[in-house]
């Protein structure tokens, strides 16, 4: 029975050398789907912060745009007491509408684009802690 049995130990020996052939064959496989991933997850955290930066780049530019219509409404007013004819003056009536409405879309895109950036911003911090 002891050949036997050292048989029976040889084998089991064996399968256990397959099974750390197997593991140490799929290292290099192993280590180029992590390779992949990591390299995935930090896209994604590049993709976000680019997207949190335009994001920010927008704010800017519509903050910009306001002030810009601010200033041109603000002359538009000052130039009201100028004006000769009742046409001129519902003409600049008419322009100042339109700038303080223009200027009125500019602030709630301002506003919605400006709280977009927030969950963009958590959204690139949860990739950075991946």
């Amino acid at each position: 029975m002891s050949v036997i049995d050292d048989l029976k130990a040889l084998q089991e020996l064996d399968g256990i050398i397959r099974e750390l052939e197997q593991q140490a064959n799929d290292i290099p496989i192993r280590r180029q789907q992590e390779l992949d991933k990591i390299k995935l997850e930090r896209d994604d955290f590049t993709r976000a912060e680019e997207a949190v930066q335009v994001l920010k780049d927008e704010v800017a530019r519509g903050e910009s745009y306001i002030a810009e219509l601010k200033e041109t409404i603000h002359k538009f007013k000052l130039q009201i007491p100028s004006l000769k004819t009742q046409a001129a003056l519902d003409a600049m009536q008419s322009q100042i509408s339109k700038t303080e409405n223009d200027f009125k879309d500019a602030e709630l895109s301002a506003i919605e684009t400006h709280l977009k950036i927030e969950p963009a911003e958590q959204y690139a911090n949860e990739c950075k802690a991946r």
